[in-house]
């Protein structure tokens, strides 16, 4: 496999889908997981992580104590999952700061849409600002096309700028609208 690329049992892969679809609890932050390693690519605004200061880029190297080079990929799903349920602390290396930051943070409901914004930006040109993948981005893009006035449209601009990915059937389906 390619450095981004990871392969899952059947196991495993029962237990990352358990984790993008029963997640209520978070801490707004997208991340890349790698064999033993966590970097944050994305923090939402106003949610925990933003709020506590965890940036782009940061590599989170302990959960509550747990050092993640130690973790295999299968306890690294699992070990997410439990600390968005509670409290967690986490020791985290930032790019070109020498010494570890430490930061606590507090779950909450994360109830963030991933089409976040739909208005027009000229005549009869619609915009839409796509920010992840999610279950749900298929139909709310489509309703936001709705509501911009769907087939009558002259044209339309989807903003992918600073999305992280997400499900990929969740692209395909947004994908196959057009």
């Amino acid at each position: 496999l390619d450095p981004h690329s990871i392969f899952f049992d059947p196991g495993q892969f029962d237990q990352l889908r358990r984790m993008e679809t029963s997640t209520s609890k978070g801490f707004g932050s997208v991340v890349s997981i790698l064999p033993g390693r966590v970097i944050v690519l994305q923090t939402v605004q106003g949610t925990p992580s933003q709020k506590a200061g965890l940036s782009p880029g940061d590599e989170i190297l302990a959960i509550n104590g747990y050092v993640i080079a130690t973790l295999d990929i299968e306890q690294l799903p699992q070990l997410l999952e439990q600390s968005r349920q509670q409290q967690a602390r986490l020791d985290v290396r930032r790019p070109g700061v020498p010494s570890l930051m430490h930061f606590t943070l507090t779950p909450e409901e994360m109830q963030s849409p991933s089409v976040d914004r739909a208005f027009f930006i000229g005549a009869g040109v619609g915009y839409i600002r796509v920010t992840s993948f999610d279950e749900k981005t298929a139909q709310q893009v489509k309703e936001a096309i709705e509501k911009l006035g769907g087939d009558r449209l002259a044209g339309l601009v989807i903003d992918l700028r600073n999305n992280p990915g997400g499900l990929l059937t969740a692209a395909v389906q947004t994908a196959s609208l057009f």
